[in-house]
């Protein structure tokens, strides 16, 4: 049976190499930990940002994401969405907007972006780049000495978190 799948094989012609991963940057990535979304079922696996398709992804557009390791060990997760247009992303960030699940409070916001803080108060961070989310959960949050009730934002080099340097 082996040998005759392995003739089978020799005559099907090789498709195209997925590459959907590949906008996951490699550094700090455990290995095996990549996932491909196309909906709100799969996506409620990772974090729960709201009711319904709040990314627009309509079965259509697929979402990556993975598991990361900061240098101090540190887990987080990070996903990254990349639609056909800038439209169509821009419209998905004001949908996110829109029906942000309660429970995650924004606590700074910008015209690309927000930050935001979960009910184990850990810190996330949404960030639209031209046609693309990326989203980073997860994060810790360091309570400053002063304040128990506002967590201050870690800051790292932007070339190691991307962007505005917040996380």
């Amino acid at each position: 049976m082996v040998d005759l799948a392995r003739a089978v094989l020799k005559f099907i012609p090789q498709g195209e190499p997925v590459t959907l991963l590949d906008e996951l940057p490699l550094e700090g990535r455990i290995p095996g930990s990549e996932r491909l979304i196309r909906g709100p079922y799969a996506l409620e696996s990772i974090f729960t940002f709201g009711e319904g398709d709040v990314f627009e992804l309509q079965g259509k557009i697929f979402a990556v994401a993975a598991d990361y390791r900061d240098q101090d060990g540190e887990p987080s997760t990070r996903l990254i969405i990349s639609y056909p247009d800038e439209l169509r992303a821009e419209a998905a960030f004001r949908n996110l907007l829109d029906k942000l699940d309660p429970y995650l409070k924004i606590i700074h916001k910008q015209e690309q972006g927000f930050v935001f803080e979960d009910y184990r108060q850990k810190i996330g961070r949404v960030e639209r780049n031209r046609s693309r989310l990326e989203i980073r959960l997860n994060l810790i949050a360091r309570r400053s000495e002063a304040s128990r009730s506002r967590p201050q934002l870690l800051r790292k080099p932007a070339a190691v978190s991307g962007g505005t340097g917040l996380i």
